[in-house]
């Protein structure tokens, strides 16, 4: 009896014994992941650092680890997805991204204000800017003006064939086909600019080379950017193909004589309907009047391509401004 009574006390032992291992070895496990700590501090201080992704020049070393600032430097941290330019302006080029919530360290701030010099995370030391609207500043007193190293790039030129250009005045997307439903094949940014190759017959859409892209084209509202140099811009089919017989109609200069058609108007090659249609004026658009049949029911109008540089629209569909010393032409 007494054996059987010794044999349950050992038991007993053996299990307390085994415990109290098995407490001592979670109790290592945590200290060494971290979880506790045997300097006293008992919250884990842990920093979540998005992804970036870097563009052009930006190191993309695989597993380099993003950098972040110690307690005290002059940070920001990105409030929505940011683009990083390496310049203080959006016509500066755009090198990388600060995706929303990761920090970057702050180097500068440009002299107007609105822009922050950080270093790009995960870039090897480059230095890059972003717009203050797009991040959260923290310990910025002492930051330096610092003026840029880099002029102001565009990737748009004047496009062979027009001259023109818009430029985004807000993210906008450019589509395949001239209106909201088509698929979207990429966005125009705010600042960006692009080369115009076309606009649809109702002038409500610009027809794009997309920027960055070898020969790519879509298609922009225009209520979302700003245009210049539009004058011999032809307008196109949904394809981008130039309508049968139309050609580019130069916008008058301020001042001048001008008409603007209250309707789309037929432009023909004479002053009369029997004349061959040339081109067509859409309603609303404006040309420089050059003279007048002698009766005054027909416009010439300045078109350089066209033979003898003009065209003919009838005065019932247009309204003139300037026009008094116009002179009497023959057809």
């Amino acid at each position: 009896m007494s054996y059987i009574k010794r044999s349950r006390r050992n038991s007993r032992l053996l299990l307390i014994v085994l415990g109290i291992v098995i407490l001592a070895l979670i109790a290592l496990i945590l200290i060494r992941t971290g979880v506790i700590s045997l300097g006293g501090d008992t919250e884990a201080q842990t920093t979540t650092t998005a992804m970036l992704t870097p563009v052009g020049t930006a190191d993309n070393t695989p597993g380099a680890a993003t950098v972040v600032p110690t307690p005290g430097t002059a940070m920001v941290t990105a409030t929505v997805d940011t683009p990083i330019h390496n310049g203080p302006g959006e016509n500066y080029e755009i090198i990388a991204r600060l995706s929303a919530g990761q920090i970057a360290e702050v180097k500068g701030i440009s002299r107007d204000g609105f822009w922050w010099q950080i270093v790009v995370p995960d870039g090897g030391g480059t230095k890059g800017w972003v717009n203050n609207t797009d991040v959260i500043a923290e310990n910025i007193e002492n930051v330096p003006i610092v003026d840029p190293e880099e002029q102001p790039t565009s990737e748009a030129t004047s496009a062979p064939g027009t001259g023109a250009i818009v430029t985004a005045k807000t993210n906008v997307n450019i589509r395949s086909k001239p209106n909201v439903i088509s698929e979207i094949l990429g966005l125009l940014e705010t600042g960006q600019k692009a080369n115009v190759l076309g606009i649809n017959d109702n002038r409500s859409w610009w027809y794009i080379k997309i920027p960055g892209t070898e020969s790519d084209t879509g298609w922009v509202i225009t209520d979302f950017v700003t245009a210049e140099n539009t004058d011999n811009v032809p307008i196109v089919d949904e394809d981008g193909n130039p309508l049968p017989g139309q050609i580019p109609i130069p916008t008058p200069s301020p001042g001048t004589p001008t008409l603007t058609a209250l309707a789309n108007v037929n432009i023909r090659s004479g002053p009369g309907i029997g004349s061959e249609i040339i081109a067509l004026l859409i309603q609303g658009q404006r040309a420089q009047v050059v003279g007048r049949n002698s009766d005054g029911s027909w416009w010439a109008i300045n078109i350089p391509s066209a033979d003898l540089g003009r065209g003919w629209v009838s005065a019932d569909y247009v309204t003139t401004e300037n026009t008094d010393e116009v002179p009497v032409i023959d057809g």
